[in-house]
């Protein structure tokens, strides 16, 4: 793998891995569903009207929009009472949640060392949710619910739209459709919507502009070329760096406290997930 991919893949997974830390800065100026609405402004803008689904995609675009919206109340809701570190951690459920819907939707027969990975996944996020600083667990379960809507759209809607289908697509419609939908959950929940804009920071525009572009654009344009590009055993590996790289941001950037739970939860996650996708990957290049 060339150097400069090495880093390009690098810089995906450091971006993926600031998500949660963004999303509390930005709390700070916007309620939740209103930051939520404008960040998909920006994919609607740079990528519907290049890459326009056909007939045959619009019920799958439909039902991604409907999970974006789902994943976006339950993840957005969750980081106004939780650390971002931890939720960081806990997002990477998404990768047991993923294996488990391809056995269930798919016939994919997992290893007994798949499910093992899942197991010490979990209990990772046990061990999180027992740490000094987290007083509420139930919004590392609504984390772990956008993790799982995440893997529902991704893994099953996904590979059941006709092909061709071109990713730019998915995420900029993706994010159309799901527009009125959050909007309108922010119209309901949430007042002062014009005054609220009126006053936010710049700081807290540039976080928006931040989870607007480098993480649902950016970071999603580098994983597809790379995936193209290399085969998934050369990729995946990256990834078992984003839980680490959510616990050293939130630490630096929100000063969250870094407790022995938090590193050891966050070993049992990575160690789960090099067991269920490494595995996977082989059972891959194998078939």
């Amino acid at each position: 793998m060339k150097i400069l991919d090495m880093c390009l893949a690098f810089l995906a997974v450091l971006i993926w891995g600031s998500f949660s830390i963004a999303i509390k800065l930005g709390l700070e100026d916007f309620p939740p569903f209103l930051m939520s609405t404008i960040r998909l402004l920006f994919p609607i803008i740079i990528l519907a009207p290049f890459f326009r689904p056909s007939k045959k995609h619009l019920i799958g675009v439909l039902l991604i929009s409907i999970g974006m919206t789902i994943e976006a109340v339950l993840a957005f809701t969750a980081l106004q009472y939780t650390e971002g570190s931890c939720s960081t951690i806990v997002w990477q459920l998404a990768i047991p949640f993923s294996a488990l819907l391809v056995m269930f939707f798919f016939n994919d027969k997992l290893t007994l060392l798949q499910w093992l990975g899942m197991t010490v996944s979990f209990a990772g996020v046990v061990m999180i949710a027992g740490a000094p600083s987290i007083n509420l667990i139930w919004p590392l379960f609504m984390i772990a619910g956008a993790a799982f809507t995440w893997s529902l759209y991704n893994v099953v809607v996904i590979k059941k739209i006709p092909a061709p289908v071109s990713p730019f697509m998915l995420v900029g419609w993706g994010a159309l459709f799901s527009f009125p939908q959050i909007l309108l959950v922010s119209l309901l929940f949430e007042k002062n919507h014009i005054e609220i804009i009126e006053k936010a920071s710049l700081s807290a525009w540039f976080t928006v502009l931040y989870l607007s572009i480098a993480c649902f654009i950016i970071a999603q344009i580098l994983w597809y070329y790379l995936i193209r590009k290399y085969p998934v055993t050369k990729i995946i590996p990256f990834l078992f760096f984003e839980p680490a790289i959510g616990l050293l941001l939130g630490y630096f950037i929100l000063s969250e406290p870094l407790s022995w739970q938090k590193v050891l939860g966050c070993a049992l996650v990575i160690s789960g997930m090099i067991l269920i996708e490494l595995f996977a990957c082989k059972k891959e290049k194998t078939a």
